[in-house]
């Protein structure tokens, strides 16, 4: 299949950026009494399992790019945004502290300028929160950012992916189905849910980058397809699934594993777009939604720190700075995409990371 940009994939990016935002600001669970926002994040991890499929299965194949090519276009793709917002935060942390104010990030103590401090910052930045667990006052910390953990385990657990990509045989479907199997049972197998435990991201992160790799080869096999099933038909099936995905990112349905079967339910449906809803997806301002997904995904953690002092007095002041923040950002990072040359040559890894953010 010839690589591109799957558009309504790239709305669904948008549109659970938004979710997260909403889950983190408070909104859902002033909307709804419910908070299971979180759950977004599996969803990720699925669509990154599949768009990295998308992008990389058929040249790790050919050998026109070779494993530590794909690492550099992931470190390229995640880490620039990553290391500009926590320099913001440490920017802020430091004024602040300038002016006797010791301002408390996401769950970590208030920023210092010592030595615990800047050890936090070696482990932030260099995105190890996933792969060497940090403790503070008995409880897990996250990061200064509220999202560091997600790009950690993207960056290093989504290496998981290339034991199976660019592979020849049914073995490989049969390892991508028990990893994520088993990954999903240890992390949601509790009654508490799947953010408890040390490895319990980890496991995340490897059971969605699986499962996106299967939903994937069932586009594949799908998308080309006669299923007998009318355009209508088709517009009923994907507000049926948008709908359970809905309800169970508000936690109305089901245990929290459910987010697993519905987000592979989704990113089939909808890869596949024939109803309405996939042109609605299609329109311009979702397509937006979609490029400016990233920023917002990372920056709205520390300008909801920011702003919280004064959520209860002027709520809708957090989305509005937001939104203008991603937009300087989209602004200042956009650029003119290409498509990267066979050639797996150092100077088109930044063009292979182009093209993951083009797909995404």
């Amino acid at each position: 299949m010839e690589r591109g940009r799957i558009e309504t994939l790239d709305a669904w990016r948008g549109l659970l950026a938004v979710v997260v935002f909403f889950f983190h600001a408070g909104m859902f669970k002033r909307l709804t009494h419910m908070d299971g926002g979180a759950l977004a994040v599996d969803i990720f991890f699925m669509l990154s399992g599949f768009v990295l499929t998308h992008v990389y299965d058929q040249r790790l194949g050919s050998g026109s790019i070779t494993a530590i090519g794909f690492w550099f276009a992931r470190v390229r793709r995640l880490l620039p945004l990553h290391v500009t917002v926590l320099a913001a935060i440490v920017a802020y942390a430091v004024v602040m502290s300038l002016f006797g104010v010791q301002h408390r990030w996401s769950d970590a103590p208030a920023f210092q300028l010592d030595a615990a401090s800047v050890g936090w910052l070696v482990w932030d930045f260099g995105l190890l929160n996933s792969i060497v667990p940090t403790f503070i006052d008995g409880a897990r910390y996250w990061g200064l950012s509220l999202l560091t953990w997600s790009i950690s385990v993207e960056l290093w657990f989504g290496l998981i992916l290339l034991v199976v990509l660019g592979r020849k045989g049914s073995w490989r479907f049969w390892f991508a189905g028990t990893v994520s199997v088993v990954a999903y049972a240890l992390a949601y197998g509790q009654p508490s849910g799947g953010m408890d435990g040390i490895l319990a991201p980890a496991l995340r992160g490897c059971g969605g980058f699986m499962a996106g790799y299967l939903t994937y080869y069932g586009f594949q096999r799908l998308s080309g397809a006669t299923l007998g099933i009318s355009r209508r038909q088709w517009a009923v099936l994907e507000a049926m699934i948008a709908a359970a995905a809905l309800l169970t990112l508000q936690q109305f349905i089901g245990p929290d594993l459910v987010v697993v079967p519905v987000g592979v339910a989704l990113l089939l449906v909808f890869a596949i777009g024939r109803g309405a809803m996939s042109d609605l997806l299609r329109n311009r301002a979702f397509q937006r939604l979609g490029a400016w997904s990233f920023p917002l995904y990372l920056w709205h953690g520390p300008v909801l720190d920011m702003m919280r002092p004064f959520m209860s007095r002027n709520f809708i002041a957090v989305p509005v700075l937001i939104g203008v923040i991603t937009l300087v950002w989209y602004g200042v990072t956009g650029r003119k995409r290409s498509r990267p040359s066979a050639k797996p040559s150092v100077e088109n890894f930044a063009a292979d990371a182009k093209l993951e953010n083009e797909v995404r």
